[in-house]
């Protein structure tokens, strides 16, 4: 059994954990520098805790690092993994900067290591069965699409997004790139993104709140709002019950809306019909990181997968340009 070491002991990591144990992996060690984080996240998996990458790498022979930190500390931490012929899972953004993630990648080629980036959302079942719709043909032409990622963070004391420096920017390097990849699997490539943010009252570092606009290679046009300073109902809730994210592409023959948070769901709408067609496709949210490791599995064993690295690293680039 492959042994795999988490790095971070945050929000995010409990579901990259708990979905490394159900792809067969065994969680032997957590690192963080909050050191009682890592112990309690270390005790529901039985591992060993440590105050740091290095330390951790030192003290255990591992297969797999899941790297669950800010966004500032991918590169170093992916670099150090890949040096010690580890393959490296990393959240998203693969990493701070296009030259950044780029570096990781081509590191790990030359090392013969593969590179896995947490794009959870592609396994969602509403954005799967969205997919399967637009790719039969039966809505005609994408057009015009609305996503929208919006909620209230709660921001920890300790939280990186409370430095912008850190975190590459705001709410929009934050989580933008959720509907980045999501938007170019659903719609192809994008030929051009550009966005704008504004600040308001969250405790985030730089802007928490953003729109964009971008236009496909296919032609569709489309926006997206992004926020971490949403008031509404629930929205004080945690994420992800307390977030909405969804999708709604317009096509020449009708359109289909998809949520994920704060429930899943699909809503089909054909020409000539006289209301929306709904699937229930509510999951634990967990689920979505199954998908993503189960993917990165499949490429560590060299067989085709859904994320690849160039993708990953186009996610990057649209998401770091788009507010340049």
């Amino acid at each position: 059994m492959d042994r795999v070491g988490i790095c971070g002991a945050g929000r995010i990591s409990g579901f990259h954990a708990s979905a490394f144990q159900r792809a067969g992996l065994e969680v032997v060690a957590v690192a963080d520098p909050r050191l009682e984080a890592a112990a309690a996240l270390a005790t529901v998996y039985g591992a060993k805790p440590y105050s740091g990458l290095g330390e951790m790498l030192d003290a255990e022979q591992l297969e797999v690092v899941s790297i669950a930190t800010p966004h500032h500390l991918h590169l170093p931490q992916a670099m150090m993994a890949l040096d010690r012929g580890v393959d490296v899972f990393v959240d998203k953004p693969l990493a701070l900067t296009p030259r950044d993630g780029a570096a990781i990648l081509d590191r790990a080629r030359s090392l013969g290591r593969v590179v896995g980036i947490n794009h959870n959302l592609l396994f969602h079942p509403a954005v799967i069965r969205a997919r399967e719709i637009l790719d039969t043909g039966i809505l005609g032409t994408v057009v015009s699409i609305d996503a929208w990622s919006l909620g209230w963070l709660d921001i920890a004391p300790w939280d990186f997004r409370r430095d912008s420096a850190m975190a590459g920017g705001g709410a929009w390097f934050d989580a933008a790139p959720h509907l980045i990849y999501t938007l170019a699997a659903l719609a192809g490539p994008f030929e051009r993104l550009d966005a704008w943010g504004a600040t308001g009252p969250s405790r985030v570092g730089g802007e928490d709140s953003s729109v964009a606009i971008g236009r496909f290679e296919s032609g569709a046009v489309v926006s997206l709002r992004v926020s971490y300073a949403y008031s509404a109902p629930a929205s004080d809730l945690p994420w992800p019950a307390g977030w909405r994210q969804g999708i709604e592409l317009n096509a020449t023959e009708g359109a289909v809306r998809l949520t994920v948070t704060p429930t899943g769901g699909l809503d089909t709408y054909h020409v000539g019909d006289p209301h929306w067609t709904h699937e229930d496709l509510d999951v634990d949210f967990g689920v979505t990181f199954d998908g993503a490791v189960d993917d990165f599995a499949r490429r560590r064993q060299g067989a085709a997968a859904t994320v690849s690295p160039a993708a990953s690293l186009r996610t990057l680039e649209l998401a770091y340009n788009a507010m340049k």
